[in-house]
């Protein structure tokens, strides 16, 4: 029985250099272009279904609320159980930064999970910390947060940057362009979405471990 083929590095020395010195990184355009116009595609599809995406909110479980005074953007979940040609292609690409970060930096990741994030002209979303020390997850912990843009011709009167704001440093702010991908460390890395002028779409996610008890 042959061994299944090996999946292809997406990630360079530099992205794990990046990710151990400064808890994040940017990768710009690694994937093919018909896979950006496939997430955006997607993400244009679930907008027009009626409550398709739904107003986020902030907690865990029972604790879970909505604050728009904290954030108001809007999500829709990616069920991987629902087989469909998009869920096959976004698997594939998320298995090899799985590997790939497992590899380069022997994360123990073993699940991943991810949502459309839909910000209207006038959404933001307030500094805060993805995996809190005070946070506790059942489903395992947060160790790679990851945000795919996808706003085409996006330029900076529209706002919606990604701001990142680590301890002693000037804050960074990551333009939300087309096919752009940040990785940054969940426990880490504080960061804000400034507010957006015009609508700003993306794919963000989290690449977990499972906790152990």
């Amino acid at each position: 029985m042959q061994s299944p083929e090996p999946l292809l590095e997406i990630l360079s020395d530099r992205n794990y250099d990046e990710l151990s010195e400064q808890s994040w990184t940017l990768c710009d355009n690694v994937f093919a272009p018909d896979f950006y116009e496939l997430m955006l595609s997607e993400c244009k599809r679930r907008e027009e279904i009626d409550q398709e995406f739904r107003q986020s909110q902030i907690g865990k479980g029972q604790k879970q609320q909505s604050s728009a005074e904290i954030r108001n953007d809007l999500i829709s979940w990616v069920e991987f159980k629902q087989n469909s040609a998009f869920t096959e292609v976004l698997k594939s690409k998320l298995d090899q930064i799985q590997q790939d970060l497992n590899q380069g930096l022997y994360l123990g990741i073993d699940h991943y999970e991810c949502h459309f994030a839909k910000y209207p002209a006038g959404s933001f979303y307030k500094t805060h910390i993805d995996q809190a020390k005070t946070m506790t997850h059942l489903d395992g912990e947060r160790v790679i947060s990851f945000v795919l843009y996808l706003n085409k011709n996006w330029v900076v009167t529209d706002g919606g940057q990604l701001q990142i704001e680590m301890p002693h440093k000037s804050p960074t702010l990551i333009d939300p362009q087309f096919g752009r991908l940040i990785l940054f460390r969940s426990d880490t890395v504080p960061h804000a979405v400034l507010e957006s002028k015009n609508l700003r779409r993306s794919l963000t996610g989290w690449m977990r471990k499972t906790r152990v008890s």
